[in-house]
């Protein structure tokens, strides 16, 4: 078991498992495969424009939702 690692890159053929929280400070590319979510989706942003495309191509209106939690 690895108790901690640091490395300049990191690159992984096949499956990644966090069971924690993952945190990133630069940008996330995702693949043809998607995002799934099991639960909530949260994305903060102070300009927000977000465009969903479904497999048969069709354009999905996606809602977002302004909530002031102060």
């Amino acid at each position: 078991i690895v108790q901690s690692l640091e490395a300049g890159n990191l690159q992984v053929r096949n499956d990644i498992l966090a069971q924690g929280q993952l945190q990133v400070t630069g940008g996330v590319n995702i693949g043809k495969g998607g995002l799934f979510t099991d639960g909530r989706l949260t994305v903060y942003d102070d300009a927000l424009i977000l465009e969903a495309t479904s497999a048969s191509g069709q354009r999905k209106a996606l809602q977002i939702k302004e909530e002031n939690y102060m």
